[in-house]
């Protein structure tokens, strides 16, 4: 072979296309998971999650107009995501899209998921440069590569959606996405069209369902062919997809919970379930679709059982009686992220009457109330304020109500807040316990509240701002306000208002439960369920909002929301917190001297 020839046959072996490959066998070829972010940090392989499989390689058929993945949490969605995006930056490189459901989030994958790939696996990391290197185009949101690029958005920005036109869109966890970004629509449909001018584009949708009617990744797979995951029985041969009806236990702890298969009624062990899940199979419900759409629940799951239980079942028995016992708001977290399906809500509004019925008498002070919190809302003419008590599991009492006539402008009704605010209430254990923390509604009398909270905000006292909508989160980022530069948190109003309502139909005492006073008049109970919880459409998309058509009075439901959401902005060991209120009170006023100059550690931080 002549020199020349030599020339060109080097030339070509550099310049010639990477074997075709599939995004699976890419990944367990090429992948490194890496310690921030995976419990088993290494050689990927996917024979940990062998059902993940076909999630990957469904994006490599030709046929797919598009992937959905309605899943249950912690069954390796995020590396399945991850892989797809390594992937296309060796194997196709594409300008991509990954939407996150706020900017906050997707800087946040960023650092924490994508740069610790991009460091630890020696296929990419040459290609995408770290962000602190001088190389252009490469920030925490905007990722180059030889051949491409990848930008990160949130749902809530529309200008990062409406960015270049896009061959691959990831939309993750888009239940969460907000109803609309800005006044653009709703912000899946509008990354999904950056793709149009690409014939060979690349859609995937992932997430956890949440509400029924609600759940954009379940109208997605609707409309898929609705993949399910079938085992086939090791005794009988029978093949069913995993349900949570054939997870059967006796034992009071579920700590002998088998698989009971749907054939032969065979009690299956932890050990078979898990050798049926590697021999398992996608089944479509509706093959001629060309939308490809999986469904799994976390009874597949692989992953080891946590320490305190005998198995994988053992643990999945417990979560469920636990969500069970906690309440209606755990045990839809847990059908929405371990079974991965919809939750159906009961009803659009709830009933005074019955609340009013189950007043109590509780002495001077209920004992399991072991934090206080407070809610102010700002009239023309008055305040009022909730104080409310808060125990395990949020469990809540409403301790005391105050309605004080006076403009906030005047120095004497803002001193008649600041009296209330600073009351002590004695625990039945002798200890004195203080109002952690107050928001109040800057809606009105905004100067006024700002000058209020400012100088009172090593007391937590803040001022607050309701913000409508799904998705919003219960307490935002506070910023600064005003001449007087005040902390000004955002409340998510319905989000809290259906946490209220879901608290306020439950009907055993416990996690959640809503306690009342015994001289509690019947308007304030009105006040409290005054609004109802209706379904509006906004460019096609559903969404709930709570909407008070009659006008009538709602300061009770609004200062609750209030009390909620200063609890939110606590972080809370109640079990510390317990511990230290069963203290005899010489220590405990000790102990409270010391908590109180916000070191780390106590039960009760500020943000």
């Amino acid at each position: 072979m002549s020199k020349v020839e030599k020339i060109i046959q080097s030339w070509l072996s550099v310049c010639e296309p990477p074997p075709r490959v599939t995004v699976s066998e890419w990944a367990d070829e090429y992948r490194f998971l890496s310690p921030e972010s995976s419990g088993q940090p290494g050689k990927y392989s996917s024979d940990v999650t062998p059902y993940a499989r076909e999630w990957m390689d469904s994006i490599n058929d030709p046929e797919a107009t598009g992937t959905v993945l309605m899943v249950g949490a912690q069954l390796g969605k995020t590396e399945v995501l991850n892989n797809m995006i390594g992937y296309f930056v060796d194997v196709e490189p594409s300008p991509m899209l990954m939407v996150q459901p706020t900017i906050e989030m997707g800087e946040a994958w960023s650092k924490e998921r994508l740069a610790p790939m991009c460091r630890d696996t020696p296929r990419i990391k040459d290609k995408i440069a770290d962000v602190k290197s001088r190389t252009s185009g490469n920030t925490i949101l905007h990722k180059t590569f030889p051949g491409g690029n990848l930008a990160i958005a949130g749902a809530n920005a529309p200008a990062g959606l409406a960015s270049r036109p896009r061959r691959v869109v990831l939309l993750d966890e888009v239940d969460r996405y907000p109803v609309t970004a800005g006044s653009e629509g709703d912000p899946s449909s509008l990354a999904i069209r950056r793709t149009e001018t690409f014939w060979n584009a690349v859609i995937v949708m992932t997430s956890t369902p949440t509400v029924k009617g609600r759940s954009r990744v379940e109208t997605e797979f609707e409309a898929s062919d609705q993949r399910r995951f079938h085992v086939d029985c090791p005794e009988c041969g029978y093949s069913q997809s995993l349900k949570w009806v054939n997870v059967q236990w006796e034992a009071e702890n579920g700590s002998d919970a088998w698989l009971q298969c749907e054939g032969c009624k065979a009690k299956l062990t932890d050990e078979q379930r898990i050798e049926m899940v590697k021999a398992g199979k996608w089944v479509a419900t509706y093959p001629e679709r060309s939308s490809r759409g999986y469904h799994l629940p976390g009874i597949a799951s692989l992953f080891r059982h946590k320490k305190g239980y005998k198995s994988r079942l053992h643990q999945m028995a417990a979560d469920n009686i636990k969500a069970k016992k906690s309440g209606k708001e755990t045990l839809r977290t847990w059908i929405n992220t371990f079974l991965a399906e919809t939750w159906e809500d009961e009803g659009e509004s709830v009933a005074w009457e019955p609340l009013m019925l189950r007043r109590e008498d509780w002495g001077d002070f209920p004992k399991d109330a072991l934090i206080l919190t407070a809610g102010v809302d700002i009239q023309g003419d008055r305040f009022e304020v909730e104080i409310v008590g808060w125990g395990e599991g949020e469990e809540s009492w409403s301790i005391d109500h105050y309605n004080v006539m006076g403009d906030f402008n005047s120095p004497d009704t803002q001193a008649a807040l600041d009296e209330i605010l600073q009351k002590k209430f004695t625990h039945p254990s002798g200890v004195e316990l203080p109002i952690t923390c107050t928001f109040i509604d800057s809606g009105h009398k905004t100067k006024a509240v700002y000058s209020f909270t400012k100088p009172r905000e090593g007391r937590r006292v803040y001022a607050c701002k309701g913000m409508g909508g799904p998705g919003v989160p219960l307490v935002g980022r506070p910023t600064r306000r005003g001449a007087e530069r005040a902390a000004l948190f955002s409340v998510g109003t319905d989000t809290a208002k259906e946490l209220t309502y879901s608290r306020l139909s439950l009907g055993e005492k416990g996690s959640g439960f809503m306690h009342f006073p015994n001289d509690r008049p019947e308007d304030w109970f009105r006040q409290l369920v005054s609004e109802t919880k209706v379904t509006r459409y906004k460019n096609g998309v559903p969404y709930t909002r709570f909407e008070n058509p009659s006008k009538a009075r709602n300061e009770a439901l609004d200062i609750r929301v209030y009390a909620t959401a200063a609890l939110s902005l606590m972080r809370v060991n109640w079990d510390k917190l317990k511990q230290s209120i069963q203290d005899p009170p010489k220590e405990k006023a000790a102990k409270s001297k010391k908590k109180a100059r916000g070191k780390k550690g106590g039960w009760v931080n500020d943000w």
